[in-house]
C-alpha cells in the first residue's frame, strides 16, 4: 500500500506463469488505476502458490519485486493521482488542511464541492489548502486536478461543522 493510504499495489500471476504483473488500485474506490505487465514470471514456492515479494518507494513511483529473473525494478512514468487522507477530517470554513495522497504536482488544483481552493504543493504526496469560506455545513467532496488532465474525487472527504 502507498504510505498515504491512497493506492494498493497487487502483484499477480495467471495461467501457470504465462502472465504476471502489477495492478494498482485506488484504495477508496477499489478502481483499477493502472496495470503493468511483467516479462518475467513470479517465483513459486513448494506448494505451487506464488510467493509475492513486493515493495514500493516512498512516493510509489518505483516498484521492487522478485521475479524468476531476480530483483525487478519498475519505474512508473507517473504515479496515479489519488487522495488518501484529509487532516483534520472536519472543521469550519477557513480551516487549514493537509491532503495526503499520490501523484501530486506543483500544478495540482483542488475544489471543495466545486469551489476552488488555494493549494500549496509540499511534495508528490502532500498538499496544503484552506477550506473555502463560502461553503455550508455538511459533507464536502474534494476534487483534485493535475495539469495533465487527470482528476480524482473523494466524496465526503471533509465535514464542515
Amino acid at each position: 500500500m502507498h504510505e498515504s493510504g491512497s493506492l494498493v499495489y497487487v502483484a499477480y500471476q495467471m495461467d501457470n506463469a504465462a502472465r504476471s504483473g502489477i495492478d494498482i488500485y485506488d484504495a477508496h474506490h477499489g478502481n483499477l488505476r493502472e496495470r503493468l505487465l511483467l516479462s518475467g514470471a513470479l517465483p513459486y514456492n513448494v506448494s505451487g502458490l506464488s510467493v509475492l515479494s513486493i515493495a514500493i518507494d516512498e512516493i510509489g513511483g518505483r516498484i521492487f519485486l522478485v521475479t524468476t529473473a531476480g530483483l525487478t525494478i519498475i519505474n512508473l512514468d507517473a504515479v496515479p493521482l489519488s487522495l488518501g487522507s484529509v487532516t483534520p477530517n472536519s472543521g469550519v470554513p477557513g480551516a487549514g488542511l493537509s491532503l495526503r495522497g499520490s501523484g501530486f504536482t506543483a500544478g495540482t488544483t483542488a475544489t471543495f464541492n466545486g469551489t476552488s481552493a488555494a493549494v500549496t504543493f509540499v511534495d508528490a504526496d502532500t498538499l496544503q489548502t484552506v477550506v473555502p469560506a463560502s461553503l455550508a455545513s455538511g459533507p464536502v467532496s474534494i476534487t483534485l486536478s493535475n495539469p495533465d488532465g487527470s482528476t480524482y474525487t473523494l466524496d465526503d472527504a471533509f465535514n464542515i461543522n
